[in-house]
C-alpha cells in the first residue's frame, strides 16, 4: 500500500470494486495519542456507530490539518456519499492531496475514479503511481488491465509479472489479504491457460 501503510499498524477496509478507505494508523510512536490520532479514532467510531456526518466532520478537521489518513478517508466519504451527497470532484481533490504526501491508497482511488469516468489510460497510469509508493493491490488492477487490454496494450506476460510481484511483495502487509488471494487465483488461471 502507500507509505502510510508500510509504516502502520491496523487494517484497510476495501470498498468492493470501488475506492479503499484507510483504517490504519502510522506506527511512529509520536502519532499515538496525538490530536490527529484521536480524531482518526473518533472518526472510525462515528462511522461504526452509523454517524457519517460526525465522521465527515472529524476527517475534515484532520485532513485540513494535513493528516494523510484523514485526507484519504475524507475523500472516501465524498467518493461514496457517506454523510453528504457524493462529490467525485471533492473526492479527487482530497485523494490528490494525500497522494502528494505519499499515499499509494490515494493514487489507487484516483485510478478508480478515472476508470469510473472511462479514462482508462489515466487510470492505468495512476495504478502505476500507486505501485511506485508501495500499494501492491494496485498490481492486481494493472494485471487486469493487461489481461483485458483496457487502457493499455493486452499482454498476458506483463499481467503475470504484476501478479507474481504482488504475491511476493515484502513486507506481506503491503497487500491486503483479498488482493493477495485474487492475485494467486488469477496467476493460477493464467498458468492453467498456458
Amino acid at each position: 500500500m502507500g507509505k502510510e501503510l508500510l509504516g502502520t499498524i491496523g487494517l484497510v477496509l476495501v470498498g468492493g470494486a470501488s475506492a479503499i478507505q484507510i483504517r490504519t494508523m502510522p506506527a511512529e510512536q509520536p502519532y499515538f495519542g496525538s490530536e490527529s490520532y484521536r480524531l482518526l479514532e473518533r472518526g472510525w467510531e462515528a462511522e461504526e456507530a452509523g454517524d457519517s456526518a460526525l465522521a465527515f466532520e472529524l476527517y475534515r478537521q484532520g485532513a485540513e490539518a494535513g493528516d494523510i489518513s484523514m485526507m484519504v478517508n475524507l475523500g472516501y466519504l465524498f467518493d461514496t456519499g457517506r454523510g453528504q451527497a457524493p462529490d467525485k470532484a471533492a473526492a479527487m481533490l482530497w485523494y490528490k492531496r494525500a497522494h502528494r504526501r505519499g499515499s499509494g491508497i490515494a493514487a489507487g482511488n484516483i485510478a478508480i475514479l478515472y476508470n469510473e469516468q472511462g479514462k482508462h489510460r489515466a487510470a492505468f497510469r495512476w495504478f502505476k503511481k500507486a505501485v511506485e509508493v508501495g500499494d501492491n493491490d494496485a498490481r492486481v488492477k494493472i494485471a487486469k488491465a493487461y489481461l483485458s487490454g483496457v487502457g493499455v496494450r493486452r499482454s498476458a506476460r506483463f499481467a503475470k509479472e504484476q501478479l507474481q510481484a504482488a504475491i511476493s511483495c515484502e513486507p506481506r502487509e503491503a497487500i491486503t489479504e483479498a488482493g493477495w488471494e485474487e492475485a494467486v487465483a488469477m496467476l493460477a488461471d493464467l498458468d492453467a491457460a498456458t
